[in-house]
């Protein structure tokens, strides 16, 4: 996290390949807000399948400082449901 620290983002990931929660996000970037000297912006990108996203978790994202959705359409999804997913979007954050 130090070295990400010095730059303008992040794109953490557990190791086992598990989503990060809302909360574990928050955690990372007052760590890394203890570190950063930049004070410009930073972004952070969180991935996983909006449709696998509880009610309210693309809002605790956001609150949690993720400044970008990385829709996965990982080998296993069907041709067309990729289709349809990149057709409808992602859900907004109210």
């Amino acid at each position: 996290m130090r070295r990400a620290a010095r730059w303008d983002g992040a794109f953490p990931e557990d190791p086992t390949g598990r989503r990060l929660a809302p909360d574990e996000v928050a955690v990372l970037l007052a760590d890394i807000a203890a570190q950063r000297q930049a004070t410009g912006p930073y972004d952070v990108v969180i991935a996983g399948q909006s449709g696998e996203l509880a009610d309210g978790e693309l809002t605790a994202y956001e609150d949690a400082g993720v400044t970008w959705w990385l829709e996965g359409i990982w080998p296993d999804v069907p041709l067309e449901a990729a289709r349809h997913r990149l057709a409808v979007g992602i859900p907004s954050a109210p």
